[in-house]
């Protein structure tokens, strides 16, 4: 069950599945950790892929190992709470920035941190004050397209955009101090929490600058804010001029900008840092010790009753009278029951493995990352299975949630490969050493549909009609499309809570184009 101090908004419900580049899409999830050293927290995710027929014999090709080399999973610690309003505030207990800020006295004492716990600290402020504009950004964009002058919304929508604008120099401004500090403190400052501060800064001036100008993107193409009144051209030169302090702020600090630096060494280094800061927050994985032993005795079994199979067939060849007709026969069986032999190894090992360990992989969950910074720690298991299911697997359940909302109505299902992923995460605290309520575990799935997307034809189909309006016959260029529906089932706890929730990926050959979330039960 989780614990009442974590927002319902941030459970395991709270679902978020779009394209991360043109072939791959993420499923992101937030996993709340227990509050006490006695509770374990549990999350199954089954995902289920329902590949068309147009996709060819997915099951002809794709194999777990296949499945794991296209797919990532990425676990960090995150405080989806944290709002930028936050962030910049110095005196405020959950932000990184306070904590650092108090620690830095420290260095000129016996007690002095490591650089690494300072390090860590700097990384986790970069990285949250990243996601805190992202969330706001997308909040705003969905704000804009939706906005329109027959609602009342446009007043509202005026009032969030120049609070974020605020709220952006604001949170650069309180970086810039956290930057002054550490310098004052000379000699005695880490060089790694220097290079990270900068680092810290280079990063989130670009951020800053991207999300203004996608902003300004957004009110440009938003006919539903042209009321007649200029509120459009005030939001718009809000955005121009919080941008304009924004670049003098970044020159102001020494930072690249990118039209003044080489571009392809603008872009490759803004990754860099982007994996810089987010590397003290990963929670890192190990392999168990069981599933190898298993694996390995299921294997060995294996083949020793193929090499028994093999053996015994051949058993009629050493009386020696294989010139015979009877001997030939005997000759035959013995070929084919060592062509077999192979097979039935595998055979054998894969059921033993399915039956002994239901799981492909059980890993060792170890989120330490806080523990540098006195933010206290947690320990877990994650473990995955992969599946290719045939119509009678799959639950009746996700059946009748796939037959709804169809984009053709009518249509019978047919042919479709389906792809199923579970995924079971369990959590705890470490003992004595407790997790702040605002902290847990967000994962990233990514999944690479390349291969598949390959497979299909061309994106752009020509199609001969009549107009009527015209009167003349026409040849135009349209757009062909396939659809892959992702459906995601969340349980929760010892309760079993389940939720479901239904995505369609409308993809081509070459891309993605775009996810749609269909239904949420």
């Amino acid at each position: 069950m989780v614990a009442s101090s974590i927002s319902v908004a941030h459970s395991p419900a709270r679902l978020v599945v779009e394209a991360r580049d043109l072939r791959t899409i993420e499923i992101r999830q937030f996993f709340p950790l227990p509050e006490t050293a006695s509770t374990t927290t549990e999350y199954l995710t089954d995902m289920y892929f329902f590949f068309p027929a147009g996709f060819g014999p997915v099951t002809d090709t794709l194999s777990n190992r296949d499945f794991y080399k296209r797919s990532q999973v990425y676990m960090r610690m995150h405080s989806p709470d944290l709002k930028l309003q936050e962030l910049y505030d110095l005196n405020s207990p959950d932000n990184p920035a306070t904590i650092l800020r108090r620690k830095l006295p420290l260095l000129l004492t016996k007690e002095a941190p490591s650089g690494d716990a300072l390090t860590a600290l700097a990384q986790l402020l970069g990285a949250e004050v990243a996601d805190a504009v992202d969330v706001k950004l997308r909040f705003l964009k969905r704000s804009i397209r939706s906005a329109n002058i027959h609602n009342l919304q446009l007043t509202t929508l005026e009032s969030e955009l120049t609070s974020f604008c605020a709220d952006l120099l604001s949170t650069l401004n309180a970086l810039r101090r956290i930057r002054l500090k550490a310098l004052a403190h000379g000699a005695v400052v880490h060089e790694e929490l220097r290079s990270a501060l900068y680092f810290c800064a280079e990063y989130l001036g670009a951020v800053t600058d991207e999300a203004l100008a996608e902003l300004a993107t957004a009110l440009d193409r938003s006919d539903g804010l042209r009321d007649g009144t200029g509120l459009l051209t005030q939001m718009r030169l809000e955005v121009a001029r919080t941008a304009e302090r924004v670049n003098g702020w970044r020159i102001d600090q020494g930072l690249l900008v990118p039209w003044r630096a080489d571009h392809e060494l603008f872009t490759y280094r803004m990754g860099l840092l982007k994996k810089e800061l987010q590397q003290s927050l990963y929670v890192n994985t190990r392999g168990g010790k069981r599933d190898p032993f298993v694996r390995n005795t299921a294997a060995m079994i294996a083949a020793g009753l193929a090499a028994t199979w093999a053996t015994l067939a051949q058993l009629p060849l050493w009386t020696g009278a294989w010139a015979t007709e009877e001997g030939l026969l005997f000759l035959g069986v013995a070929v084919g029951a060592y062509i077999l032999k192979d097979r039935i190894k595998e055979w054998v090992r894969q059921a033993l493995a399915v039956r002994w360990t239901p799981w492909d992989e059980d890993r060792k969950v170890l989120g330490d990352a806080l523990a540098q910074v006195e933010l206290g720690a947690f320990h877990g298991r994650a473990k995955e299975r992969f599946h290719l299911l045939n119509e009678e697997e799959i639950p009746q359940e996700i059946k009748e949630i796939r037959s709804r909302e169809r984009t053709v109505s009518g249509l019978t299902i047919e042919n479709e490969n389906v792809i199923h992923y579970a995924r079971m995460m369990s959590f705890q605290q470490a003992n004595g050493n407790p997790v702040p309520p605002r902290y847990g575990v967000q994962q990233r799935f990514r999944f690479n549909l390349a291969d598949f997307l390959a497979r299909l034809d061309d994106p752009v189909e020509s199609v001969r009609y009549f107009d009527s309006r015209t009167g003349r016959f026409k040849r135009k260029e349209m757009p062909r499309v396939y659809h892959i529906n992702l459906v995601v089932s969340q349980s929760e706890g010892a309760e079993n809570k389940r939720k479901n929730s239904k995505f369609r990926l409308v993809v081509n050959q070459k891309q993605v184009l775009r996810v749609e979330a269909v239904e949420d039960l």
